[in-house]
């Protein structure tokens, strides 16, 4: 995973809730290979909880905010359910005062260097382009970017 991290955006995380390392000691191979694998949707679970407490609302609140039933926000929230909609993560983020879009770039492991190609916004409107050009410019000039490659 590559994270880069910038003093104005910087969010303090309790590392019991970012860790998703390696599987316990104890485990299996065949369990260490699915932890392997579902590290992604682990990450996305955990960034999920993160802005919906963030926004300090219970599944509930959200869930009502987005015409939604509450299940429906605990299995975006699970770890085991499948990858929920891009369009669903969207109204999430909204919901809990997020502005979502895609990035597309390069990392290098090594160096810690990333290159930004493109971004597009997901959340529409005009104020979510206008944030996510500000956002791209603000990367594109910043050489000063702190950029932390974890595996």
């Amino acid at each position: 995973m590559v994270r880069m991290k910038r003093e104005a955006a910087e969010v303090v995380i309790d590392p019991a809730e970012r860790k998703i390392g390696s599987p316990p000691p104890d485990e299996t191979p065949e369990f260490a290979k699915r932890w392997a694998e579902t590290a992604n949707r682990r990450a996305l679970s955990r960034a999920l909880i993160l802005l919906r407490r963030h926004a300090e609302k219970t599944q509930k609140e959200l869930a009502d905010a987005m015409g939604k039933d509450q299940a429906f926000v605990s299995r975006m929230e699970s770890a085991t359910a499948p990858w929920p909609k891009a369009e669903y993560i969207a109204l999430y983020a909204q919901h809990c005062g997020y502005l979502t879009g895609y990035a597309f770039v390069d990392a290098d492991r090594e160096t810690g260097h990333v290159t930004l190609h493109d971004m597009t916004a997901i959340t529409r409107g005009k104020y979510a382009v206008e944030v996510m050009e500000a956002v791209e410019a603000t990367l594109l000039y910043d050489h000063a970017l702190d950029v932390v490659a974890e595996s």
